[in-house]
């Protein structure tokens, strides 16, 4: 059993728009996975329109992107209106094709490229059937991309993506964004541009020399995340080019703390444990708690009475025993190095006795993709 996170959502967003609001920026970034599934709840939309409403009232241009998680569709809903009030949603293959125009003043001094988040099946009918990977699609935007790359040299070029750049860490709570290893995008494909704003991994980090940026996730939603600070990152372009991006901490953050033992030890034990550390600006609230249970089976109603002690309590899960968790951590390593090539006919392997043909391969692959994606709506309806 898990807890809503819309009011702990709501709160952080508060904050952060507060801190934003303290320096004013020009542009304001959402680089994808805005929601946690594709069809979004009514009271997280709303969410969402009053954030943007707040965000707007101090900055002159918002530009967003859909993630893995998001309907592209239905986030791009009205982007042709809402660009007149400074919200550029960035949802569709044809709006990929070419920078954006902001205002002429800021057109001068950067350029800004934005590619949403769609599965390779559905970026075929603008870049071509011979799409077939992630990869495949950044490297046909960069042919397109050729001309306006090179006639913006003397500006600071940005791209704004949802992408697994290989090398990247990621945590427990990310959605695979393809079955295999081809979900990953080389840091190569990327390296024309000055800046790349990323979204996909909660874990905040900088590759290829502090070019490629992930600010991370503004809530921690898994266990891998505990101690991580949550923030964002703020972009400052000076003369000649000259790019400084520094990382804010939110100050007064909750942190998430990870609870292991028997349900007994855990249900008796000291709730003083999960209390933010003295001094901390948050320190009013309780901190996060994920609660891994050494347990053969999970108690009856262990979450509630847990909750009792831990009164955060965000997730309670069996933990995985040392022996199981080596075994389940190389499976799944060399999985998630497999290309979907290499995965899928592993799969059938073991149900059927003769090898799956290449034509049957693929056909196979687009009716997965097809499926999980119906699937993804059946399930938030």
């Amino acid at each position: 059993m898990t807890r809503s996170l819309l009011e702990d959502q709501q709160r952080v967003l508060d904050h952060a728009l507060a801190s934003w609001r303290a320096h004013a920026p020009q542009i304001a970034i959402i680089a994808g996975d805005v929601f946690d599934r594709a069809i979004a709840p009514e009271d997280a939309v709303r969410l969402l329109s009053s954030t943007l409403e707040r965000l707007l009232e101090f900055t002159e241009h918002v530009i967003l992107i859909p993630g893995n998680h998001d309907s592209a569709g239905r986030l791009g809903f009205a982007s042709s209106l809402l660009r007149s009030r400074g919200l550029h949603v960035i949802a569709s293959p044809h709006s990929a094709l070419k920078p954006l125009e902001l205002s002429p003043d800021l057109d001068q001094v950067v350029r800004i490229w934005a590619v949403p988040f769609l599965e390779p099946s559905e970026w075929r009918s603008q870049l071509g059937e011979e799409i077939r990977t992630h990869e495949d699609v950044q490297r046909k935007l960069n042919d397109i991309w050729q001309e306006d790359l090179a006639n913006s040299q003397d500006r600071c070029r940005v791209l704004i993506t949802h992408a697994f750049i290989q090398g990247g860490l990621a945590s427990d709570s990310e959605r695979p964004l393809q079955i295999g290893g081809s979900e990953t995008l080389p840091a190569a494909t990327l390296e024309m541009f000055d800046y790349v704003a990323l979204g996909h991994l909660h874990r905040p980090q900088s590759l290829a020399g502090n070019r490629l940026v992930y600010p991370g996730s503004l809530f921690p939603y898994s266990s891998s995340e505990a101690s991580q600070d949550k923030g964002y990152r703020l972009l400052e372009i000076g003369p000649g080019r000259r790019l400084q991006h520094d990382f804010y901490a939110f100050a007064d953050q909750r942190r998430l703390r990870v609870h292991r033992g028997i349900f007994d030890e855990l249900l008796h034990g000291d709730r003083q444990g999960s209390l933010t550390n003295p001094g901390d600006a948050g320190a009013q609230q309780p901190d996060y708690v994920v609660a891994l249970l050494d347990d053969p089976q999970l108690p009856f109603e262990a979450f509630r009475r847990l909750q009792q002690v831990y009164p955060a309590l965000l997730h309670v899960s069996r933990a995985w025993r040392d022996a199981e968790t080596n075994t389940r951590t190389e499976e799944l390593r060399m999985k998630r190095e497999m290309s979907e090539s290499e995965l899928l006919p592993n799969f059938i392997s073991q149900y059927a006795r003769h090898p799956i043909e290449a034509a049957d391969q693929s056909w196979l692959l687009e009716e997965l993709h097809e499926f999980l994606r119906a699937q993804e709506g059946h399930e938030a309806q």
